[in-house]
């Protein structure tokens, strides 16, 4: 598979070389290379299903089908408080804040 690299992905692993050689604890440099990443997909359009996992595309096929999430514990046979915590990550792999912008995306990215 080829993979074009572009300006932007120079830039991004510049930042990240320096971030990560720079003298900080390294909870700080994961922190911010974590944020440059998000930050980097928010400004590219990047934010798809590619990052997330099986279950969460799973949660948000039922988000974007308007279930709330005890339907989705239910059908998934999950607690209700771990499909919290997946649309959670949803929403910062996608950098969202809601179930209706998730829905949205998803919509829109299909």
């Amino acid at each position: 598979m080829h993979t074009e690299i572009n300006n932007q992905d120079i830039l991004l692993l510049t930042l990240k070389d320096i971030i990560l050689n720079f003298p900080l604890q390294n909870e700080i440099k994961v922190k911010l290379v974590k944020q440059l990443d998000r930050e980097a997909r928010a400004v590219s359009g990047n934010e798809s299903y590619s990052n997330l996992t099986k279950r969460e595309k799973n949660i948000v096929e039922f988000v974007k089908n308007g279930y709330p999430n005890k339907s989705i514990a239910q059908q998934l046979e999950l607690a209700e408080s771990t499909v919290k915590c997946h649309i959670h990550n949803i929403c910062k792999k996608w950098n969202v804040t809601n179930r209706t912008q998730i829905a949205n995306k998803a919509l829109k990215d299909n």
